[in-house]
């Protein structure tokens, strides 16, 4: 997204969410500050102040309205023309990136199959074909 990003992360119980926030912060203030540098400008670079949220029963659909959030912003037609995002691992059956594609489809039941995986991913948004959604995310 050109003003912000989602990151959907696993972590195990003993997971540590302070020190997790803190280095999050500290790498995005770097980047912005490397960005900043760069462009021989200030300020922020994302919209909003970093959020987390922890998912327990919610995984699924966070999974999916991020793959789905460029599409419902009009920003591409379809969820596979946003190459910004973790979808054609998915849809194309990559396992040699940084998703842990094996874990993701077992912990949020998805299909391994990518054809399979794609028809889920559009009927899950009762998508129309021009853009707009009658699902019940939010964006």
């Amino acid at each position: 997204m050109p003003n912000h990003f989602h990151l959907q992360v696993y972590t195990k119980n003993d997971f540590d969410f302070v020190a997790y926030g803190h280095a999050l912060k500290i790498m995005l203030s770097s980047y912005t500050r490397g960005i900043n540098v760069q462009e021989g400008r200030t300020g922020s670079l994302f919209q909003q102040h970093t959020k987390k949220k922890i998912l327990t029963n919610y995984g699924f659909v966070c999974f999916h309205y991020i793959h789905q959030n460029p599409m419902r912003t009009g920003l591409v037609s379809k969820m596979e023309d946003w190459p910004y995002c973790s979808f054609n691992n998915y849809f194309k059956g990559l396992h040699d990136t940084i998703c842990n594609h094996n874990l993701a489809c077992e912990l949020l039941d998805l299909p391994i199959d990518p054809s399979e995986f794609y028809d889920l991913s559009y009927q899950v948004i009762n998508y129309n074909g021009n853009g707009s959604t009658t699902d019940s995310f939010s964006s």
